[in-house]
């Protein structure tokens, strides 16, 4: 970042302003309106401080090497224009006029981060390539999801929306870790548009503009980070049996139905998981485990030992057997963990504040509420929210292994696991949720 920051970013941050109050009308109510403004400035401020500690902190990153791609694209752009867009919208074709740029960018050939680089390129065409600029478009998109999973989730439930905001629009990690320009913010944001999509069609709320949605979230997580598709599918799964054996009020029919239903589900759910398996091996069945070993052993020791401190969960040897041995410690980790007396940097202490406060809820609220599964069987959003955060958190937790690059990768589960948690304390003396 440098002087030209200085003198485009303020810029785009009265035009951004301005879009974004001609469009709170449409996308709030009286409820919703009072969050949106501070909604997007604290993404804003978050886009902007992850570039300032990765300058001044970190000296440079991912970050930085997104950008540095995105560089060199507006380079040939300005030099050959029909070239520098072919660079954006048809990455693989390799022509005489983009070979030497081509070459001098090493992400090229990994496609996940190629993809965002190419993102970043398109929104520096409109921001002459000024990295705040384009982090602050990134920010947009981020925010995008999570409000509308804000404004999805808040006309289910009556009487919680200063808690879902603080859950989902000013949760600290999502705001510092989401907002910028990095793999994390987009994948963030199609999260979030995925399921309100899904669940729109799912209770038949939806249309075509809904189908469209969730397929380019889709697209999205496959081609960043398919391990996000996979953790969401068993959960989406889940979600749908519960929910259409929930309408059913013969109880002979659901118990006969129930294990059918399911069986249908798990053959699609292998079939599903094959499919991403065809699109990334490292992420077949047969290569999990294997996956999960190489990459929590790459982020300790080697990419990631400079990301914050390496923890270790026991042995993992490329087996499912030693994988599911360490489900516990890894949902631990994931959800609970760093622990103040493991914290060594600034950054981490932050992390240890906000893994407290989730297990200071987490008792709290399952003990005023006296846990029982019962209520999470007869609610199939809480149920959904449920499954996705622990799949997704054995996951991230399993195969990580390192706690500065852990904070990153388990953002996309935090506004699920918050929501779960936000109703289920909502369930009065029936065991009923307090629906709009």
């Amino acid at each position: 970042m440098g002087l030209q920051d200085l003198i485009v970013t303020p810029i785009y941050l009265i035009l951004l302003y301005a879009l974004a109050y001609w469009i709170r009308p449409k996308v709030t109510n009286r409820d919703t309106r009072k969050y949106f403004i501070p909604g997007l400035t604290v993404k804003f401020v978050g886009a902007i401080a992850l570039g300032l500690v990765y300058q001044f902190y970190y000296n440079g990153g991912d970050t930085f090497n997104y950008y540095y791609h995105s560089k060199v694209i507006w380079e040939v752009f300005l030099e050959n224009p029909a070239a520098g867009l072919g660079l954006i919208f048809k990455p693989d074709i390799m022509s005489g006029e983009t070979a030497q740029y081509i070459f001098r960018m090493y992400w090229y050939s990994d496609s996940a981060s190629y993809l965002i680089c190419r993102i970043a390129a398109f929104f520096g065409l409109f921001s002459f390539n000024t990295y705040t600029s384009i982090a602050l478009f990134f920010a947009i998109l981020s925010f995008s999801g999570l409000w509308a999973l804000f404004v999805h989730l808040n006309k289910k439930i009556n009487g919680y929306s200063r808690m879902l905001a603080l859950a989902i629009l000013f949760f600290p990690s999502l705001i510092f870790w989401g907002s910028g320009l990095m793999k994390d913010t987009i994948t963030l944001g199609a999260i979030c548009w995925f399921f309100v999509a899904f669940d729109r069609l799912l209770s038949k709320e939806g249309n075509f503009w809904n189908l469209f949605i969730m397929f380019v979230g889709a697209f999205l997580l496959v081609q960043i980070k398919v391990y996000i598709v996979m953790a969401m599918l068993p959960a989406c799964a889940i979600y749908y049996v519960s929910k259409n054996l929930k309408g059913v009020e013969n109880s002979v029919i659901k118990f006969i139905a129930a294990p059918f239903v399911i069986t249908v589900v798990g053959l699609v759910l292998v079939a599903g998981a094959g499919k991403l398996g065809e699109i990334d091996p490292k992420y077949s069945l047969q290569q999990i485990p294997e996956t999960a070993q190489i990459t929590a052993y790459d982020i300790a020791y080697w990419t990631g030992k400079d990301a914050g401190s390496t923890y270790t969960l026991g042995e993992l040897d490329g087996s499912w057997g030693s994988m599911i041995r360490l489900i516990p410690a890894a949902i631990n980790v994931t959800l609970f963990r760093p622990y103040f007396w493991e914290v060594s940097n600034p950054l981490m202490l932050l992390s240890a504040v906000e893994s407290f406060v989730l297990l200071f809820l987490t008792v709290y609220i399952l003990g005023q509420k006296r846990f029982s599964v019962a209520p999470l069987v007869q609610h199939p959003l809480i149920l959904f929210c449920i499954s996705f955060s622990l799949i997704f958190a054995f996951a991230v937790g399993v195969s990580t292994f390192n706690f500065g690059s852990l904070v990153r990768y388990k953002i996309p589960m935090i506004p699920f696991y918050a929501t779960a948690l936000i109703f289920y304390t909502s369930l009065n003396k029936e065991g009923k949720l307090r629906y709009a």
